[in-house]
């Protein structure tokens, strides 16, 4: 296997892999050296170490930017077994153009400093590395191909996997999964993946990606015996090809257990999510319990409604990083409600769902989210109030079967003002 790397970082030892590892150093690429990238099977590209030789010299990387392209990266991904990683932030401009426009991908990050990390995929192939990642300067917002890019002749799905997340579920890092969105099947044989830099030792975040992509032993054998069977191999290869088909048909059925255990932890979205993330995440968590959301027939006019059998609520969602929330939400709802009568004629009941301080753990929320007067306009307007931690606590009991969608239906109906599970479920 021939593996380029590119990066500042010198005197990395790999003589304990079984490849032909080669480096190209940032700086060096001011020369017109022409970089063959198709006769590589695995290729490394240390954005991270570029940033950071930037504030010492001036680099020049025109050349580097012509021979680099989506097609490039196409021919390296089409062998099997092969990879593309990228270490720190893709979005980074070269010369004239973004890393991420020369793979072949349009990508979107958001700089910012941050230790929140709740998710690390623990069965995938960087499960350790994530351990050893303490915190991040971006997060990706967006990931799909690149319009220009027409090397892919194909209509694709962009999903990712073996990810580490930030609390409000934005990916740190993660592996691509490119899919035919017909067949379902995979485009390429190769993988791209996309590896936030260890702070403090960046030798080690390519060693990882080394270690995790590569075998040991370095044997000294040429191409042409590698091809030469000896007397006993044969079984051997037999036997190791049967286990490597049980070890494939379990891989897929961790992928699947993967797969349901990320969606089952969904409904965690709603305690640390904002703004419109949060909306689509308490949609997604109404209708895991029962519910049936109704979008409206005219924009601007109410935000949405949901219903479970006769009982009816028009929502308003809001989100805030203080203690509590002022007069505007619940007015909204009140407009929802007379919106929706006259849309349809029904009256529904006022549903205000409330995520304060969002950004702490639910235990350390502040549990008078409305201060007096509000709670008297609540009343008022008969709104029920409900806030995220209620939402989640209630489907989990309704999960466990220890309390029904119909009672939790019936408790909002009835409640002029904060929801309490306490006095309701024992």
């Amino acid at each position: 296997m021939k593996v380029l790397i590119i990066t500042s970082e010198p005197q990395i030892d790999v003589s304990m892999f079984d490849a032909d590892i080669q480096f190209i150093f940032w700086n060096n690429i001011n020369f017109r050296i022409n970089i063959n990238f198709s006769d590589y099977d695995g290729l490394i590209i240390d954005a991270d170490s570029l940033i950071e030789m930037r504030e010492k010299e001036e680099i020049f990387l025109s050349n580097f930017e012509q021979q680099l392209s989506p097609k490039i990266i196409i021919d390296i991904l089409k062998q099997k077994d092969s990879f593309i990683s990228i270490i720190g932030d893709p979005s980074i401009i070269l010369q004239y153009h973004r890393l991420s426009e020369l793979l072949g991908y349009d990508i979107l990050t958001r700089k910012t400093l941050g230790t929140n990390i709740t998710y690390r995929c623990d069965s995938g192939k960087f499960k350790n590395y994530w351990k050893q990642i303490i915190n991040y300067h971006y997060y990706f917002e967006l990931i799909k191909l690149h319009a220009s890019n027409k090397t892919v002749q194909k209509e694709c799905i962009i999903n990712t996997y073996d990810e580490i997340k930030n609390r409000s579920g934005y990916i740190l890092g993660a592996c691509l999964d490119i899919r035919d969105s017909y067949s379902n099947l995979p485009v390429f044989q190769g993988e791209m993946s996309f590896i936030p830099p260890l702070e403090k030792d960046k030798k080690e975040t390519i060693l990882n990606i080394l270690r995790t992509y590569l075998s040991f032993g370095n044997s000294n054998e040429p191409k042409w015996a590698k091809s030469i069977v000896v007397t006993g191999q044969k079984t051997l290869d037999e036997k190791i090809e049967k286990l490597q088909e049980k070890i494939n048909k379990t891989l897929q059925k961790q992928q699947k257990l993967e797969k349901d255990k990320q969606n089952l932890r969904k409904s965690l979205e709603v305690l640390y999510k904002s703004d419109k993330p949060l909306e689509i995440s308490v949609k997604s968590l109404l209708e895991r319990i029962g519910f049936t959301n109704e979008e409206p027939k005219e924009q601007n006019k109410v935000e949405f409604c949901t219903k479970y059998d006769n009982f009816g609520f028009v929502v308003e969602i809001k989100s805030t990083k203080k203690e509590s929330f002022d007069m505007k939400g619940l007015r909204q709802v009140v407009n929802w409600q007379m919106d929706k009568i006259s849309e349809s004629g029904e009256k529904y009941k006022p549903l205000f769902v409330t995520s304060n301080q969002y950004n702490l753990v639910p235990k350390e929320r502040n549990e008078d989210i409305l201060p007096p007067n509000l709670i008297k306009f609540v009343e008022q307007f008969e709104i029920c109030v409900l806030p995220v931690t209620i939402l989640f606590c209630v489907s989990q009991l309704i999960e466990e079967k220890k309390y029904t969608t119909k009672e939790f239906a019936q408790l909002l109906s009835k409640t002029n003002g904060i929801v309490k599970i306490q006095e309701h479920i024992s």
